[in-house]
């Protein structure tokens, strides 16, 4: 499932977090690691690739050799250069603290937390977004218990990327790492309106029907903001991890925008690219 890890770092964020589960993924998958750090003017790129060398030394179990490069750039093109070239599974970026101590996505990486879940469900490989170090900082793995929020909001035929496909990839994941699954939507209060009671939880279960472990999923269906909603089960079931599907529908950037904004544990962001690449059906 994961063959590659590429580790994207800059001078915004600190490098320990990102790191550390980039470094941990690698190793649970027996996948490669690669990491480019782009630096700014005014700092040395031979001096950065020691500092990488380094902090990767005390990460990384011995025998696993990371490939590492430093070099002076912009983050953004330089970046994207790298994803072409290198083709990864996930690409694992840090989160930057920003004003009154709020985090938001590193803007010299993939631009503004407004931006960044647009550029993910561009990208043909996952976006992993690990927050800045803080009181319930976490080791990389493998984690124990997932929380995947889904967008039923439309009809399924109105889905630009299928629910089923974003649950798929949530389900064979969360197998993999051992860990317990739940499986959320949440309803703006006008959508709730329209629907019968106990549509949206059929509709839960309809989809997750066949997937690996689905008879253990916790499947919960919620009213409100969605934002809100997302961070509020994320924090009430312990999760150590939230996945997102962005493009999924119109007003989904805005709910991943502020989801990255106020998450206190990483999000994985899996965009139709990603997903098609991946190999799970959108329709």
């Amino acid at each position: 499932m994961i063959s590659l890890v590429l580790l994207a770092l800059t001078d915004a964020a600190e490098d320990r977090p990102a790191a550390r589960l980039a470094s941990a993924l690698a190793a649970r998958y027996g996948a490669e690691l690669d990491v480019l750090a782009v630096v700014g003017d005014g700092r040395s790129p031979v001096r950065r690739e020691d500092e990488v060398r380094g902090l990767l030394a005390e990460l990384l179990p011995s025998g696993v050799a990371p490939r590492v490069r430093a070099l002076r750039g912009d983050p953004r093109d330089e970046f994207s250069r790298a994803l072409g070239e290198t083709r990864p599974d996930v690409l694992v970026i840090g989160r930057t603290a920003g004003a009154n101590g709020a985090s938001r996505a590193d803007d010299t990486t993939t631009g503004p937390a407004e931006a960044n879940q647009l550029v993910a469900a561009n990208l043909p490989c996952v976006v992993l977004v690990v927050p800045p170090p803080g009181a319930d900082d976490r080791p990389g793995g493998p984690f124990e218990r997932i929380l995947c929020a889904v967008d039923l909001s439309g009809e399924p035929e109105d889905d630009p990327v299928s629910a089923g496909a974003a649950l798929d990839f949530s389900a064979r994941f969360t197998a993999r790492e051992g860990a317990e699954l739940t499986v959320l939507h949440v309803a703006r209060p006008e959508e709730d309106a329209q629907r019968p009671a106990g549509a949206v939880a059929e509709r839960l279960n309809a989809l997750c029907q066949g997937l690996p472990g689905a008879g253990r999923f916790a499947l919960v269906a919620a009213c409100g903001d969605p934002a809100d909603g997302i961070l509020t089960n994320a924090e009430a079931r312990k999760a150590e991890l939230i996945i997102l599907a962005p493009g999924a529908h119109p007003h989904a950037e805005g709910v991943c925008a502020r989801v990255l904004r106020g998450a206190s544990v990483p999000v994985l962001l899996a965009g139709p690219a990603a997903l098609a690449a991946a190999g799970f059906d959108l329709r």
